[in-house]
């Protein structure tokens, strides 16, 4: 693919700052104020012996308004709260603890705890006790469950559960500890919770769960792996959490429900047709520590109308906004160096657009189809595409 390189212009000349001291004047001047207040010492002690009884009344009188200003003060002004940290039950519905005597379970001496192999109740609510016998619960095997559940909540120290797919739940929660999940295809699924602990959300592990709505990724994730979230069309809701470093191919590929997502500052790369097709996302902000994109990231994302990439954005990939027809407000890092071939393809609502000094190579299709782009801005100088 042939580009068209835009050359910067050469550098001007370094400003030179200049310090300009007065320490000559300074010293001069504080020995003259040694010998003044050295002179007047006596006649100010005098002076202030006989102000003592006056002071003394006056700081009474002071220290009194002190006190009711300082409590009308605090009267007045509230410490600013601390945002509480979102919590299970932001994500599924809060249930009670269901009674140790409607399950069945057994030890293991190799897992030291307890496996859960048998729900006895007719509640379609169900949520395991920490402990059965003094002993935590580790396992949970429902793989013999005959009935549809609407909400399960298993303890944190849940290392492995089982479940037929038919059976289900709506709501669920995937304890810190699980060794692995894979909830591809679960078309009852409404709305899950990770634990803390859960390192990486793996392929496919919620691709096709069309009725899922809300989701939250943990601190502990750091990469949300390919199709992960593809074709997740009623996901409305996500929450990434700040350890969060990678987003791969095709991970939320067609979340045509996705509004809004806020990317934290530990982000650093995005694959490939990552957001592509989520049709009613309408504005991206890439923060500063994102440095590398892949293809079409936000191809086809048709609501999106604010686009901003931070100052960490080497290069902007190929296809990274083609046929966002409604995108009008693009903000380009000053680290980006590059903007590769359809770019910004078939944004027919871009009339305008800014390239910061950095930028030193452009792909001649980058701006292809932009049929109301009518300037670009570069150096100071505008020109038209």
């Amino acid at each position: 693919m042939k580009k068209k390189k835009i050359m910067a212009a050469a550098l001007t000349a370094a400003l030179m700052l200049s310090l300009c001291g007065c320490n000559n004047e300074t010293n001069n001047s504080q020995d003259d104020k040694n010998e003044s207040v050295s002179d007047s010492s006596a006649d100010n002690s005098s002076e202030s012996n006989s102000s003592e009884d006056s002071a003394e009344e006056n700081s009474s009188e002071e220290n009194s308004s002190e006190d009711s200003s300082t409590q009308s003060s605090s009267e007045s002004s509230e410490a600013p709260e601390t945002p509480e940290k979102a919590s299970m039950w932001d994500y599924i519905p809060e249930i009670p603890v269901t009674d140790a005597s409607l399950f069945e379970y057994s030890f293991s001496d190799e897992l030291g705890g307890m496996i859960v192999t048998k729900y006895l109740g007719d509640s379609p609510n169900v949520r395991i006790p920490d402990t059965l016998d003094g002993q935590p619960v580790i396992g949970v095997d429902f793989s013999n469950l005959k009935m549809k559940l609407t909400e399960l909540v298993m303890p944190d120290t849940v290392k492995a559960y089982n479940l037929d797919e038919k059976y289900f739940p709506e709501y669920i929660n995937i304890p810190g500890d699980a060794l692995g999940f894979a909830l591809s295809d679960y078309t009852e699924i409404k709305g899950v919770y990770i634990g803390e602990g859960v390192a990486e959300i793996g392929e496919y592990a919620f691709r096709g769960c069309t009725n899922l709505t809300t989701i939250n990724i943990p601190d502990s994730v750091l990469e949300i792996d390919d199709y992960a979230f593809m074709n997740c069309t009623s996901l409305s809701n996500i929450t990434l959490g700040s350890g969060l470093t990678i987003i791969d191919n095709y991970a939320f590929q067609g979340c045509t429900s996705l509004e809004n997502i806020e990317l934290p500052n530990s982000v650093q790369g995005i694959d490939s047709w990552a957001f592509s097709g989520c049709t009613k996302l309408e504005s991206i902000t890439l923060p500063d520590s994102v440095v590398e994109i892949g293809y079409d990231v936000f191809e086809n994302c048709t609501a999106l109308k604010s686009a901003v990439l931070g100052n960490g954005l080497k290069e902007i990939g190929q296809g990274t906004f083609s046929n966002c027809t409604s995108l009008v407000d693009v903000t380009i890092g000053n680290s980006v160096t590059e903007i590769d071939a359809f770019a910004f393809e078939n944004c027919t609502s871009l009339t305008s657009l800014n390239l910061p000094d950095s930028v030193v190579e452009v792909a001649n299709s980058a701006f292809d189809g932009c049929d109301n782009l009518t300037s670009i801005t570069y150096k100071g100088e505008t020109y038209t595409p």
